[in-house]
């Protein structure tokens, strides 16, 4: 079982399914989620995509709320022939629209990209 497989979620379904909706309020979380090059379906919906084994989840809180998500598929799942995981596919980078400018994208892709080193 990869590192991936034995996270725990950062955060309920709901709640991170929550913040994208009202970050994206024109994108539908209940249709696929499409790959790199737009045709390939990566998840059926983006819970199936957050609940991926495959999926890294960056977050950043504020006041001790959940504020801020940036979700990936490192670059290897999605091609096995390139199996190089310093790279990855950043499907979702949102905060909590009062709170865009304060910097959270950056807290957000920090936490992103320290789990995905750690894989």
């Amino acid at each position: 079982m990869s590192e991936t497989q034995k996270r725990k979620l950062p955060y309920s379904i709901a709640e991170m399914e929550g913040l994208l909706g009202r970050a994206f309020p024109e994108d539908d979380m209940t249709g696929p989620v499409l790959g790199v090059d737009d045709d390939t379906v990566v998840a059926s919906n983006v819970a199936s995509l957050l609940t991926s084994p495959s999926t890294v989840i960056g977050t950043a809180e504020r006041n001790g709320q959940f504020v801020a998500i940036s979700v990936a598929i490192p670059k290897g799942e999605l091609d096995p022939n390139n199996p190089d995981l310093e790279t990855a596919y950043v499907y979702y980078t949102a905060v909590e629209p009062s709170l865009q400018g304060g910097g959270l994208v950056a807290d957000a892709s920090r936490s992103l990209e320290s789990q995905l080193k750690e894989l």
